[in-house]
């Protein structure tokens, strides 16, 4: 890999990560907000989550988080059309 190429790849870790930990913030917050307004509805009161409900969450989470990364990197005009071929999400998969 040349310096260029580096920079370039460096740009997209950094890119990465930034739409990772900004839209993981942004879920969480959100989704406490939900929980929130449907105990508020329904008039229930909001408490404690079991341990498995916390890690189905977790990995709700985690799986919405990876899907806009990957979403908002491909649109990133840094994005190399190369990446966008071994991302899960990509647009190949829609019609299957």
């Amino acid at each position: 890999m040349n310096k260029e190429q580096e920079e370039h790849h460096t740009d997209e870790v950094k890119l990465s990560k930034e739409i990772e930990r900004f839209t993981k913030t942004l879920l969480e917050e959100e989704i406490g907000q939900i929980f929130e307004a449907v105990h508020e509805y329904f008039e229930t009161r909001t408490g404690d989550i079991s341990p498995g409900q916390m890690g189905e969450l977790d990995e709700l989470v985690g799986k919405l988080t990876e899907l806009i990364k990957t979403q908002v990197m491909q649109n990133s005009p840094s994005y190399s059309v190369v990446n966008s071929e071994k991302n899960p999400y990509s647009s190949k998969d829609i019609n299957k």
